[in-house]
């Protein structure tokens, strides 16, 4: 997992394809207004609520898309590991790209506003997440196709 902040995100435009024009869209919006938004080579979804236990739930990961984080309100915690440390717990979901695992947290970070993170094709991730108590949050959510 890559963690930066915003101010450094055109330090990864060459390594991930569409990212460049996933972050001109984020640079047109005055405002954050929720929903789904389309660019040539992804998406982006724009969120906000609070956050659920670090250890409820499982683990995702995404065969077709990479995912960047972006918190631009609050904050959150989130946990990652090889998705090789987990067992699977169901069967792929392509309507929304997902593929669930189990296991124990091992990794896992305090994402703040301002702050970006990408998880690689490997990663399993529980995102949007606390460990004492919750915590509110808006971010965004960028999808790039791989």
């Amino acid at each position: 997992m890559i963690i930066d902040s915003i101010e450094n995100i055109e330090n990864y435009f060459n390594y991930y394809k569409h990212f460049e024009a996933g972050a001109h869209l984020i640079e047109d919006l005055e405002e954050f207004p929720l929903g789904r938004y389309e660019f040539d080579g992804g998406y982006l979804i724009i969120q906000e609520g609070v956050t659920s236990s670090i250890e409820d739930g499982d683990f995702e990961i995404h065969d077709l898309y990479y995912d960047v984080h972006f918190i631009i309100e609050g904050s959150e915690f989130v946990a990652w590991t090889d998705s090789s440390f987990l067992q699977p717990s169901g069967i792929y979901q392509p309507e929304n790209d997902k593929r669930f695992y189990h296991g124990d947290v091992t990794n896992f970070c305090c994402i703040t506003s301002g702050t970006f993170y990408i998880l690689k094709e490997s990663e399993a991730h529980k995102a949007v997440r606390h460990i004492e108590s919750p915590l509110s949050y808006k971010k965004i959510v960028m999808k790039l196709k791989r």
